[in-house]
């Protein structure tokens, strides 16, 4: 298989999560857990979180933006951003046995786009 990774750099990382007020410090986890396991990307640091209230109901929307690493050749911008620009809902980012199970798959079997 050919190596396609680019030289590790650095690049902000845009996730966006729904989910209700007062939960950035899980939604700060959340955005590394999602790089690190599910996209297998490198976190730099801790993110900024933003939250932006929703209009109809009590949910509204975060957004975490932070450095990654990577190696991906398709992080060419200088900001990615991920699931599309559409959040992910917060509760199913964090739920444990989702985590767990993605830990699982992940840990050493792949190639990894952190510059590993």
């Amino acid at each position: 298989m050919k190596d396609i990774r680019l030289e590790p750099r650095n690049v902000l990382a845009v996730f966006k999560f729904r989910g209700a007020p007062g939960r950035e410090q899980e939604a700060a986890e959340a955005w590394a857990f999602e790089l690190t396991y599910y996209f297998l990307r490198g976190v730099g640091e801790a993110p900024k979180v933003e939250f932006q209230p929703g209009i109809t109901d009590r949910y509204g929307v975060y957004t975490c933006t932070g450095l990654m690493t990577t190696t991906h050749p398709y992080d060419t911008s200088p900001v990615t951003a991920f699931n599309g620009g559409e959040p992910s809902e917060l509760d199913f980012c964090i739920d444990p046995e989702r985590q767990q199970r993605l830990r699982e798959m992940r840990t050493g079997k792949l190639m990894r786009w952190d510059g590993r």
